[in-house]
Parts: structure tokens; C-alpha cells; sequence
């Protein structure tokens, strides 16, 4: 690829014209030029390359669900000067520019016309300022909730109760307070989300909370059922999901984590997690059954100023074995629960 433009010789603003003149040429081919946009050799952190494919990333996600460019641009951007303070912003935006551009002139479901539309407005996105001469990253959005287009902590129930009738949501009783349960994301995966209201009437807290199972039942090696429920299998979504969601709220967000705490137990009692339980007939001498059942938990605490969030997961894996005569009969049972909570710190 050619590197020839570089953004502390030439403003951006003539980066972008020699893009969109250029791609404008070779519409009729429906190709994007993007070795126009070749980054420079300045300096950009391996941290600061690693952004700027995030925020790529981000804004042809939210571009392809509607998002508006500029919006969710500025939006990205921010938060790669936030996360690589040390790099120079100029040199994070014509990365980024580049790399959207690749991902743009290889999607299928985007139209030429649009490809061009959307760069242009790219290119357009006015950097964040850069506070205290550039040594320290903009600060974060106070409240944590709001921050991913939540009710800020503290609202009213009026407040919540308008919010989740916009979101299609259901109103709840519980022992603990009134909630509201909507659908929602935690880290790009789907999840349930309680909005939870005190005596007072106010917003104390809010939890994600994202589950996935599988069973499966077999004899003598033959599977015979299987079924299950969840976003992914249970093993893809607790592979590393404690880390994997403390680092969302940490980008998103701007908390301080804590290390993640891992403890691994057999249960002592593992036919509470095989599906349907021990079955009657195994207390017939005929019938030998056995069961083991291993279970995992995470938990990783984050903080800033007066919120908290609190990330915890628990993995199991359960087996049961029935021996009859010459036949065996084997359930396996795996489930992954990933529950998230942000509360006001006392």
C-alpha cells in the first residue's frame, strides 16, 4: 500500500478530498481507494492502534443499526484519546478514518453511494479538545448508567417507569422494590435488565444479568437429546467473561477495575444441577448412579467516585451416570450465568 498522505503535511480536510475525488472516479467499478488513507509513520502507540480498530469497529456497528456517522464517530474517538492519552489525536482519527475505510469497501450490505457518504462524514468529526495541554484524557461521563443510555442513578420513578414503557418493558414487585425489566446489551451480548426502584422512589440500581444452558443425554456414546437456551453455547460465553465484562465497563465507562477473583468448587450435592434431578428409580439396586458437578466463579469489583459496578460469573459443568445391566445412561449438563449490578456507593 502506498503511504503517501500524511496528516501533519496535508490538513485532513485535503485527505478527504483526495479520497472522495478519487473514489467518486471509480464508482462505476464500486471501489473504494482506501491506500489514499494509508496511516503515516507517526507515531501511534501499539495501544493506540489497538483503539483505533475499536473505534473503527464501533461505528460501522452502530452505522449498520442506524447510527448517524458524525454521532458515533465522535463518540469513538473520544473514547480512543481516552484510552491512549499519549498519542497524538490527529494521527488516532487518520488511523481510524483508514481502517473504517477498509471495513467499509469490503462490506457487501452497503451500497456504493453510501460507502462515500459515510467516509465523507467521517472525515468531517471534530477531535475532542484536548484538556490540561493534552496530558491527561477528558473526563468520563459521571453517572454509569446514563453514560450507556440508562436513567441516571437517583431518577424518579416516573423516570424509569416512562423509560421502560419507550423500551417495551415490564413493571415487576419484589420484596427488595419495584423494578422494571427491559432488553438490552451487556458487552455486545443480550441481556435482561432490571431497573431497580426503593421506598423512595428513586433508581438504586441497575443489573444485567445473561444466562445460557445446554443438555445433552446419551446412551452408551449415543446422543439421543440435546437441547438447551442462550445467547451462545455456555463455554463460548464464560470463556473469560469476567474479564471480558469488567473491560467493557472500564472502556465504556472509565471505572477502575479490580483483579478478577476465581474460585472453583465441586458441589456437594450435584444432582441439584443435572436437569430433572436424580431420577426416583436409582434408588432401585439395580441401578447405579453417580454424579459430579464442578462449578466456577469470577468476580471482579470496579469503581469510580460515588458508583460501583460489580461483575460476577459462575460456570457448571454437572454429568450423571446410570448403569443398567449392559446399558449406560450419561447427562451433561452446562450452564453460564453472567450477572453485572451498578449501585451508589454509601
Amino acid at each position: 500500500m502506498r503511504t503517501s498522505i500524511r496528516p501533519h503535511s496535508r490538513s485532513l480536510a485535503a485527505v478527504g478530498f483526495v479520497l472522495i475525488s478519487g473514489a467518486y472516479a471509480n464508482m462505476a467499478r464500486a471501489d473504494v481507494d482506501c491506500n489514499l488513507l494509508a496511516p503515516p509513520g507517526a507515531a501511534v502507540s501499539e495501544k493506540g492502534k489497538v483503539e483505533a480498530k475499536t473505534a473503527a469497529d464501533a461505528i460501522l456497528k452502530a452505522v449498520k443499526f442506524g447510527g448517524d456517522v458524525t454521532v458515533s464517530g465522535e463518540k469513538s474517538l473520544s473514547m480512543a484519546q481516552q484510552n491512549a492519552p499519549t498519542d497524538d489525536p490527529q494521527a488516532l482519527k487518520a488511523r481510524t478514518l483508514y481502517l473504517f475505510c477498509g471495513m467499509v469497501a469490503n462490506a457487501k450490505d452497503i451500497n456504493t453511494g453510501k460507502k462515500f457518504d459515510m467516509l465523507m462524514q467521517l472525515q468531517g468529526v471534530k477531535l475532542s479538545p484536548e484538556p490540561n495541554g493534552g496530558n491527561q484524557p477528558p473526563p468520563p461521563e459521571s453517572d454509569v448508567p446514563s453514560a450507556l443510555g440508562l436513567p441516571k442513578l437517583g431518577s424518579s420513578r416516573e423516570s424509569v417507569e416512562s423509560f421502560a414503557k419507550s423500551r417495551n418493558g415490564s413493571w415487576h414487585n419484589a420484596q427488595g422494590g419495584d423494578y422494571a425489566v427491559i432488553d438490552g446489551d451487556l458487552a455486545d451480548t443480550p441481556a435482561k435488565i432490571n431497573l431497580w426502584v426503593d421506598s423512595n422512589g428513586h433508581l438504586y440500581k441497575v443489573e444485567w444479568t445473561i444466562s445460557s444452558s445446554r443438555y445433552t443425554t446419551a446412551r452408551n456414546d449415543h446422543v439421543f437429546g440435546r437441547s438447551g437456551e442462550g445467547p451462545v453455547e455456555p463455554d463460548a460465553l464464560c470463556d473469560a467473561a469476567a474479564d471480558r465484562t469488567a473491560n467493557y465497563f472500564v472502556r465504556a465507562v472509565g471505572l477502575t477495575s479490580s483483579p478478577v477473583t476465581t474460585k472453583s468448587r465441586n458441589a456437594a450435592d450435584p444432582w441439584n444441577y443435572i436437569q430433572g434431578g436424580k431420577a426416583p428409580a436409582c434408588g432401585d439396586s439395580d441401578l447405579r448412579c453417580t454424579a459430579t458437578a464442578d462449578i466456577t466463579d469470577q468476580l471482579a469489583i470496579l469503581t469510580r467516585d460515588k458508583q460501583s459496578a460489580m461483575v460476577q460469573t459462575r460456570s457448571i459443568h454437572a454429568r450423571s451416570s446410570s448403569e443398567l445391566g449392559i446399558s449406560i445412561y450419561v447427562k451433561t449438563t452446562s450452564t453460564c450465568s453472567i450477572s453485572a449490578e451498578v449501585t451508589r456507593r454509601l
